[in-house]
């Protein structure tokens, strides 16, 4: 039996519309590098003049580094929220 694995990775427009949603919130806000790896995306972010490590890995799953814990909860919400998933 195989296993079907879902890959969810912010494409273009997905980009696009996490650009909209985060500059409502913050209007300085601005992705700096995006990074795919084999099994991971990660995109170094700025925020509030501060710079945030979010980590979208293949399976839905998201992780967000940074220095305000507030905008780290935030932005993990964005992103599920253009994924189209759950939170876990």
């Amino acid at each position: 039996m195989t296993r079907i694995l879902r890959k969810y990775f912010l494409d273009y427009n997905k980009l696009v519309n996490l650009v909209k949603r985060a500059r409502e919130r913050w209007p300085d806000f601005e992705i700096q590098k995006v990074i795919f790896k084999r099994s991971k995306q990660i995109l170094y972010v700025r925020a509030q003049g501060y710079r945030f490590k979010v980590i979208v890995y293949y399976k839905g799953k998201v992780r967000v580094y940074g220095p305000l814990a507030g905008c780290e909860m935030a932005l993990k919400r964005m992103v599920y929220r253009v994924l189209g998933l759950e939170p876990h």
